[in-house]
């Protein structure tokens, strides 16, 4: 009976132990981790090797991978598994020709300021988190956190630089304007 209540336990400790990351696995390996954003308080990284596409159908593509949040005020490490959703009609690369098409005199500055614009309307990019958990820098679990949908913003520098890093890790080419 022991044996059994043994290998159930290790069974079950197993799937969390094998994903489980610590701040010395993200700082020491720069070719899997790659930065994509940092203040005084947080630094965000991007997961290289769990990018992939799970949808190609142009338009629309879809594109999934893990950022971690390392929050260094708490020593904690947010493990984001997201899938993001693009429509190519809504990037720059789609718009700025037919802009140019439209008004062959239109300026750098003018198309900048219709981009903009154009991206508070439907920036068209959707970005969901469907696994979240918490780690300590030591690796070890913190806590496992309820899935949402995030709002991909122009403004917003975390949301929007990681879609577009996933997008040009995938396709080498960035999804938008490079913020």
């Amino acid at each position: 009976m022991k044996k059994l209540l043994s290998a159930l336990a290790a069974a079950v400790l197993v799937p969390f132990s094998a994903f489980a990351i610590s701040l010395s696995d993200i700082t020491d390996n720069p070719d899997q981790y790659t930065k994509t954003y940092e203040n005084e308080n947080i630094a965000y990284y991007v997961d290289n090797n769990s990018i992939e596409s799970v949808r190609y159908s142009p338009p629309y593509y879809t594109i999934q991978g893990d950022l971690y949040a390392v929050v260094y005020p708490v020593s904690i490490i947010i493990k984001n598994s997201l899938s993001v959703g693009y429509d190519y009609n809504r990037s720059a690369f789609k718009l700025i020709p037919e802009m140019k098409a439209s008004n062959p005199s239109i300026t750098n500055r003018e198309i900048r300021m219709k981009l903009i614009e154009e991206s508070t309307k439907d920036i068209g990019i959707t970005m969901y988190c469907y696994n979240r958990s918490n780690w300590r820098f030591d690796g070890s679990l913190d806590k496992i956190v309820a899935p949402e949908e995030f709002p991909v913003l122009l403004g917003n520098k975390i949301t929007y630089r990681t879609a577009n890093y996933f997008f040009y890790k995938i396709y080498n080419q960035y999804f938008s304007l490079k913020a």
